[in-house]
């Protein structure tokens, strides 16, 4: 399974994040992605291609407290 560019270890989770953004469920993506970001065994191009998606299901998700507790864990990062 791809992420994006090389070759992921953890198929099915990247598959699930994938499902939930095609689905319009940007928050539960968004938090998907971003714990895929934070695998040390993950490439670091990888990683950074998670964060990409992280950050743009967060801004596609609807306003509220969700999405900004998301937007913050990301931007820690």
């Amino acid at each position: 399974m791809r992420l994006l560019g090389s070759v992921c270890r953890f198929p099915s989770q990247v598959c699930y994040a994938r499902v939930l953004d095609f689905r319009r469920k940007f928050i539960e993506a968004a938090q998907r992605y971003n714990e895929l970001s934070y695998k040390s065994i993950v490439h670091e191009s990888e990683r950074l291609e998670a964060l990409k998606h992280a950050l743009n299901c967060t801004i596609l998700a609807s306003a509220g407290t969700a999405k900004t507790q998301v937007y913050d864990c990301i931007l820690q990062r």
